[in-house]
């Protein structure tokens, strides 16, 4: 998304800047559903056989790390707001809140999953971030 979204920096075969705004947002927000719709798929699948997985200080550090950055880009995107202030850049604000919830998510899963041993706690909170991800565009 947004290396998408930053496709409409640039004037493409004479088309109008105001089109390509356009374009972009409703591909990149259409990338939100696919996204969401292939987690929640696969979810699915990992409910009913939840792997193993092996969770160690680099899976948390990755993870700090990740939330860290998201952090970081949803201030930048959010930071000013003036006539500039486009539609993409509230969007990609909205995907980095999105990855930082999401981030979040995963750090709450691996700390649960480190305690009880409960694999299925992955699957299902994958779905909570699918939802996290079909919402995003909305959230004002």
């Amino acid at each position: 998304a947004p290396l998408i979204s930053y496709l409409s920096e640039f004037n493409i075969l004479g088309i109008s800047k105001n089109k390509i705004k356009k374009t972009v947002t409703l591909i990149s927000a259409s990338l939100f559903f696919i996204v969401a719709d292939f987690i929640i798929y696969e979810a699915q699948i990992r409910i009913k056989n939840p792997p193993e997985l092996k969770i160690d200080i680099w899976f948390f550090l990755v993870a700090i790390i990740g939330l860290l950055g998201n952090i970081y880009s949803f201030l930048i995107l959010r930071k000013e707001k003036d006539e500039e202030y486009s539609i993409i850049r509230k969007l990609l604000s909205r995907h980095m809140l999105v990855d930082a919830g999401g981030s979040i998510v995963v750090i709450f899963g691996a700390v649960g999953i480190s305690i009880w041993n409960l694999y299925i706690i992955d699957p299902i909170l994958s779905i909570v971030l699918a939802i996290f991800i079909i919402f995003a565009p909305f959230i004002d």
